[in-house]
Formats: C-alpha cells, structure tokens, sequence
C-alpha cells in the first residue's frame, strides 16, 4: 500500500495589529475571514473545488462596465434622502461632525438620558433574575461578555413590551442565524480536531498563535488600567469624603473610546478558558481587568448621559451657560476617563458665549457690524436694535447650544413685532386712551428693543403726559383764558384720546366766552373790541376800561348788570382779562363814592392817607403800556390828594407851636391872637 502524502503546510494567519494607547492590540485573522464570508454570497460545491484547485478561469468574471450600466438603470435608493439629511447636518452645525454627533445623541435622548439608563439598569437586573445568573455561569469570562452585550446592545425590531431577545448589532450576530459566539467558541477545537485529523504533524503552534491576540489584549487592558485614578469613599469629620488615590502609573487617563475599542476587541476573541485552560491565571487577571474596564465605561457613559441632559437644547428656559462651564470643570476633574465629547462641549460653549457677547453689545445700543451700506440707502428705519436682533435670533439658530440668552431674545423679538404691528395700527386709528398709551410704554420698557415706533410712542406719551399735567393743573386753578385755549388746541391735536379732561377744560372755555358776549351785551360800543385770548387786547385795554367806566357814570340799570357780571364771573374757575378790568373800575367805583364823602366833609388825615394807599393798589393793577398809563385815573383822586397836601402844608407851617413841651420857653409859649386865628 501506498501511503498517504503529509499534509500541506498550512501558513500562519495574516496578524492586523490595532493601536490602543501605549499598547498593540493583535486581532485574530478569523474574525477578518469571517466578516468576508458572511458579506460574500454563498458559493456551490464546484466553486469552492474550483477555487480549492486554482481553476479560476472557469469562474464568470463581470466586467466592470456592466456595473456601471446597472447603476445608471435607474436612481440610487436613498440618495436623496441622504442628500437631504447631510444637507441639515451641514446648515445646522457648520459641517462640524463632532458636534452634530453630540447633538444627535443629545435629541435622541429628549434630555432623559440619565432617566433612560436608570431605567435599563432595572430592566437588566430584572432580566439577570429571570434568566440564567452570572455566578452559575460555565467560564468566569462569561460574566464580563454577557455584561458587554448588555453595554452595546441597540434596537432591534419591535420597540414594544415583550420578550427580549439576544440579537446584538455589532459583530455579535449574523443574519445566517448563527450566534457569534457559537461560531468563535468552536475556533480553537476545529483546530485542534483538524490537527489530530493529521496525524498530530503540524508545523505551525495555532495554540500559541492564540494566546498572542489574548496576551496583547491583557497587556494593553492592565496598563489602561493601572492608568485610571481609583476614588474611595471614607468616613469624614463632617461625613462621608471622596479621597482619590493617584493611578500606579505616571500618564494621561486613557480615554473612552480607547476603552470601548479594547473591549470590543476583547470580545472577539474566543473564551481565554478555551485557550490558556480553565485553571490558567491568565483567565481571572482578563476577567477582572475586563470587569474593571467595563465598570468605567458605565460609569464614563453615566456621566456622558448627564451631559447630554444638560445640553438638550429643547427646553423652554434654554441653557444655562455658566451652569455648563462649572458642570465641564468638575467632569473633567472627577472624571476617571478622558471624554473627547467634552473638547467639543468647550467649543460649543465657547461658540455660545461670542454670541452672547454680541447680544450684549447691540442691547447696549452698539450696531457696528450689523448693517451696511445698502441698509442706510434702501430704508434707514429698519437700522434700529430690533432689526439687529431678528438678524442674532437668525444667527442663533446655527449655534450648537441653545443660551437661556438666546430663548430671551428670541420671546423679546416675537414680543417687539406684536408690539410694532400694534403701534403701526394706533398710527392709522387714533383711538387709544391715555392708559391704553401707558402699558404700551410699560411693555415696550419691558421689551427693551428700540425702533422707530416704539421711539414714535416715546415721544408722543411724554407730550400726553405733560399735557396731561398742565390740564390737571388747570383744572384744580385759575389758568387765563388763552392758556385754556392753547391746551384744548393741543388736546386736539393729539393722538391720544383724552376726552376726559378734554371735554372739562372745553366746558370752562365755552363759559368764559359766553361772559364775555354778555359783557359785551352790557357795554355800549365793546362789540368791536377785541377779545383778551386774542393779540390786539393789549391795545384796546384802556378802551375797555373808559367803556366801562361810561357805564357806571349813567344813571340807570347799566351800573348793576355790571355788577352781578363781576359777581357771576368771579365764580368761573378762569382768569378772564375783561373781568379784571371790569373789576378794577367796581373797585375805582367804590373808591371814588367814598373819597367824594371826604372831598365834601372834612375826614381824619390818616383815612385819607390809607384811602388813597388803595387807589395805588388799584391803579398798579392796571396793565397798561407807558404811553398810556397817564390816560386812565380814578375819579375824585386828585381832589382828595389835594386836601391831603394842603394839611400837610399846614402841619409842616406850624410844627414848632404843635409839638413839644413849650412850658419853661416862655417866648416860645408866648403866640399872638392873629397867628392862632
């Protein structure tokens, strides 16, 4: 008998090696080929003979021309759908790939992601309880792979409350319905079946070649280990302190997605137990080392899910900038990972805060920047501060985060239009009442954003008020007729509606105008003069007073008709110019009849003396221009001066011989008959 050739040397698998901080990580070529045979579409038993025998020039090749006509038959599924959403992603965060993931998974948790993970820890333990536990497990390494895919696990078909089943997305099934791991975990013994199928001649140690991925992996887990600073928890004079001990290595905290990276690599390696043996050391130091890393990535992902809370930016009231800043300092602090979300949170932040900064600056009045020169020249009324900030709120919707500011502004903006478009009808309306004028005031302050309108509304509220005031004055004093009637010509002018105090100070007008008319009645030849709200009463003041005086000199009812005219316009609450010039010839009157008492009967000097101390009174009530002031008196004046005159002549003659005490001079005491004659 012939005996059967050796077997052909097998070549050793093809080692891709993956950086992971200061350690090499050597994946298995399986993994590699098995993704490949899983892609590739099944293959019949003549082409693996065909392929096995190297007649690959009986296979069918497609030329590459025909994919290309097959790809123009008709428009590629999708493409404009990702078009769009690349599109979005674009427009909306500059292109900026970092912070349109953080943002993603910052709306895809509606900022309940810390409420989300709580509720999965439940569901876990709940689903550790109903299934098989982790302590009656086969392999200690059980326990930190089953923790992994619980980590990882994504959606998966029905979102809905029902059983769940172990179908994981990444590189942990295959839609052949064959588990991953039933597949890895039979690696080694195919091996082995097929070396002691050979006649136990092999050139080629696949066990140690085995255990190389395995060690690489241990190596680069201890030393990202050993890395990590360890916090304890130890009883305090004021309670329970966090004391953190340095790491037993000098260097950077590893970073998540180094960890993340080493442990799904771990996982795609079979069972250590398989390899090294179950009584091997090497199995507890990966365990613990992969239970270690694992309670990290939890613990980094908690805090990550904190974080994503704090910039949802779909909350009514906004972010709270400074809140975010103190929040990104005690994570980088207490942190035992490295995020690299939080570099690009930094970015978002300080994105945010030149924004801010610009709000400030146009709030405060500064437009620099914000208009050009075609804005000036096109229409010069929109370069205002509310105008400024529509162009901020625009500018805001590009930033990453969403500032409590920037929701502030955005409601002051909606507020300022209403507003605006509110004031542009009052324009056209004219109806609006003094308060209704008031809280418009009060909201656009509230506002704070200037524009014409609103700078239109300032101006016309501040005249209303002050007339408001003048007209309030007037009506609790005598203002003069012509004050009156310039303050209900203002009145009507304006675009307030004061009709209350309006129709008051009319009412008052109206009666002192229809006095006047009766005073006019009542003196002969006063129809012509002018009125005292008029410019030409100045001059026709002296002729107003003759008119009068005629009156009181005629002997008949003319006299008194005057007089109940002063008594009835001493009662209208305005300063009337005819009825003080009606006065001032009652007054003169009055004066005159009882100087005339003097003038015929002798009176004591000192009455004379005060008497006439009251026609200067009366005449310096007189407002008349200089060359007319010698043109009015009063009637018996001159007479009574004349009386007061001559006595004092008299008493200055004969002052010696009246007064002092001429007893001891006897020449002096001594008068002739003749002299006191």
């Amino acid at each position: 008998e012939v005996a059967p050739p050796p077997p052909s040397p097998v070549p050793p698998p093809v080692i891709k090696k993956e950086q992971v901080g200061d350690s090499v990580i050597v994946p298995m070529e399986v993994d590699s080929a098995d993704a490949a045979d899983h892609m590739a579409p099944p293959k019949s038993d003549g082409d693996v003979a065909a392929a096995a025998s190297g007649a690959t020039d009986e296979l069918p090749i497609e030329e590459e021309g025909d994919e290309e006509e097959q790809s123009m038959d008709g428009p590629m599924p999708y493409l404009e759908d990702d078009e769009r959403m690349l599109a979005y992603l674009h427009g909306r965060h500059g292109g900026n790939e970092e912070v349109a993931k953080l943002c993603l998974l910052s709306h895809l948790s509606m900022g309940r992601a810390v409420q989300a993970r709580r509720k999965m820890r439940k569901v876990r333990k709940r689903e550790e309880v109903e299934g098989v536990p982790l302590s009656d497990m086969l392999y200690p390494s059980e326990v930190w792979r089953r923790r992994y895919e619980r980590l990882f696990n994504t959606m998966a078909g029905d979102m809905r409350k029902r059983q769940r089943t172990g179908l994981y997305s990444f590189n942990l099934h295959h839609g052949d319905g064959t588990a991953v791991e039933t597949r890895r975990s039979g690696v080694g013994m195919d091996a082995d079946t097929n070396t002691a199928s050979a006649g136990g001649s092999r050139r080629y140690d696949y066990e140690e070649e085995l255990k190389k991925p395995w060690r690489s992996v241990l190596d680069c887990a201890e030393a990202l280990v050993q890395r990590v600073p360890i916090q304890s928890i130890e009883p305090g004079p004021e309670g329970s302190v966090t004391v953190t001990v340095p790491p037993a290595i000098d260097g950077p905290k590893p970073t998540l997605d180094e960890l993340i990276i080493l442990l799904r690599q771990a996982h795609t390696l079979p069972r250590p137990e398989e390899i090294f043996g179950k009584r091997d050391t090497a199995n507890k130091r990966i365990s613990m080392c992969m239970n270690t890393i694992i309670s990290l990535v939890v613990n980094a992902r908690n805090r990550l899910a904190a974080l994503n809370d704090l910039i949802f930016d779909e909350d009514r009231d906004g972010i709270d900038l400074d809140e975010l800043d103190d929040f990104l300092g005690d994570l980088e602090e207490s942190s035992p990972l490295i995020l690299n979300e939080i570099p690009t949170v930094r970015a978002m932040l300080e994105s945010a805060r030149q924004w801010e900064d610009k709000v400030n600056r146009i709030l405060a009045g500064d437009l620099t920047g914000m208009f050009s020169l075609e804005d000036y020249e096109v229409n010069k009324s929109d370069v205002c501060v509310l105008t400024a900030a529509e162009r901020l709120v625009h500018e805001g919707k590009v930033v990453p985060l969403m500032p409590r500011s920037l929701v502030s502004l955005k409601a002051r903006v909606e507020k300022a239009l209403v507003l605006r478009e509110r004031l542009r009808q009052m324009e056209s309306e004219k109806g609006d009442t003094m308060k209704q004028y008031s809280s418009l005031v009060r909201e656009a302050n509230r506002i704070d954003l200037a524009f014409p309108e609103v700078n239109a509304l300032s101006t016309v509220h501040q005249a209303a008020e002050e007339w408001t005031d003048r007209a309030t004055v007037a009506m609790r004093s005598r203002l003069s007729l012509a004050e009156l009637e310039e303050l209900v010509d203002t009145g009507n002018e304006m675009p307030v509606n004061v009709s209350d105090l309006l129709g008051k100070l009319r009412a008052r007008v109206q009666e002192a105008h229809e006095w006047i008319e009766d005073l006019k009645r009542a003196v002969p030849g006063s129809a012509e003069l002018a009125k005292s709200s008029s410019r030409e009463f100045g001059s026709d003041r002296l002729e107003w007073l003759h008119r009068i005086r005629d009156v009181f000199n005629d002997e008949g009812d003319g006299s008194k008709e005057l007089l109940n005219l002063a008594s009835d316009g001493s009662r209208i609450p305005v300063d009337i110019m005819e009825l003080q010039l009606l006065q001032i010839e009652t007054d003169a009157r009055n004066w005159t009849i009882k100087a005339k008492k003097w003038t015929e009967n002798k009176g004591k000097i000192e009455e004379l003396r005060d008497h006439l101390a009251r026609g200067d009174a009366i005449r310096s009530r007189v407002k008349l221009d200089k060359n007319q002031r010698g043109q009015w008196g009063i009637d018996a004046e001159s007479e009574l001066k004349a009386i007061v005159k001559s006595a004092d002549r008299w008493y200055k003659k004969y002052r010696g011989y009246i007064e002092g005490d001429r007893r001891r001079n006897r020449a002096a005491c001594i008068v002739s008959l003749p002299l006191l004659r």
